[in-house]
């Protein structure tokens, strides 16, 4: 890290650090008022991943440092160039173990700040590519270390993964009315997302069992899509 550090220059590290802290609660959300990062900053991450992945170090050695990088620096930003990491990465590659314990670690993790660009990158990195999807959710949503806290997360991103990955998860956690917001905003996600995936007819008899109070935002909106849709 201190080379990374040294690289970008300490002072706009710190400060780069202190405005990921700062807005990292929220991302993806389009509900959320994206600040632009000042005096510059944007390009702290892009400059660091240039001393993190630099190709001279056994691959679980760099992504062990990116996620330093991250816990220091919490923004999708850094996430991204672990993205490109990963796709190099074949089955059994300790690298990808890694990944994989860091994501469910953090996406379980009680502070928002790292957990929220992390659920975003699997809703747009892991979840809408079918190439990955099926391992992404294995890894995380069906993985036992992941979190109560960690899989709320994941069903509210969830709506790109393909529907009876899913409805396989909601048959499991229905009778539990603790989840039953969590499975609905899936499924709403489901319907609405660019990416969505969604079996009507199945979509229907899921919503017909979920506890919800009728003023739930969103409720009226899928039972007139789902109604509608034939």
């Amino acid at each position: 890290m201190h080379e990374v550090i040294a690289f970008v220059g300490e002072a706009r590290f710190l400060e780069a650090c202190d405005w990921a802290w700062r807005t990292s609660a929220g991302t993806g959300l389009l509900s959320r008022a994206v600040e632009d990062w000042p005096n510059g900053l944007e390009m702290v991450p892009h400059e660091a991943e240039e001393m993190v992945w630099t190709g001279r170090h056994p691959a679980a050695n760099e992504a062990a440092l990116a996620f330093a990088l991250y816990r220091r620096m919490p923004c999708y930003g850094n996430l991204m160039y672990v993205r490109h990491a990963f796709s190099d990465w074949s089955d059994g590659e300790p690298a990808r173990a890694l990944f994989w314990r860091e994501y469910r670690d953090l996406i379980s993790d009680p502070d928002d700040r790292l957990a929220d660009p992390v659920g975003y990158s699997l809703w747009c990195d892991y979840f809408e590519g079918p190439e990955d999807v099926d391992e992404a959710w294995a890894e995380t949503a069906l993985h036992p270390e992941t979190t109560q806290l960690g899989l709320e997360r994941i069903l509210n991103h969830s709506g790109p993964v393909p529907f009876p990955l899913k409805a396989d998860l909601y048959a499991q956690l229905i009778a539990d009315p603790r989840w039953h917001p969590f499975i609905f905003t899936s499924l709403l996600h489901s319907r609405f997302d660019a990416y969505g995936a969604l079996d009507i007819e199945a979509a229907r008899r899921f919503l017909q069992r979920l506890q919800l109070p009728a003023d739930t935002e969103g409720l009226a909106d899928l039972t007139q899509e789902l109604a509608s849709d034939r």
